[in-house]
């Protein structure tokens, strides 16, 4: 199975993983550093989710607000036209 490390999904879920691993520690200062780790994936993917957000709405504001354009932009390239 092949897991993408960058992948807002992929990121949550080690912070989850993290984080239930954590309460099963019972020294508080062991279980300190996989809250910390948690909180590193929990920050990537919620940065990874605003770009994907950024993204979507680029995309959206070049192909429907300009309608009249004949060039379709999609991941900030054009890549075709409208014709």
């Amino acid at each position: 199975m092949l897991i993408n490390p960058t992948k807002h999904d992929t990121l949550w879920c080690l912070g989850n993983a993290n984080t239930s691993y954590a309460f099963l520690i019972p020294d508080i200062t062991e279980a300190k550093g996989y809250f910390d780790k948690a909180l590193e994936y929990f920050q990537k993917a919620a940065e990874e989710v605003m770009c994907l957000l950024c993204s979507f709405l680029f995309v959206y504001y070049y192909n429907h607000a300009y309608k009249s354009t004949r060039y379709l932009v999609v991941d900030s390239e054009i890549v075709g036209s409208r014709e």
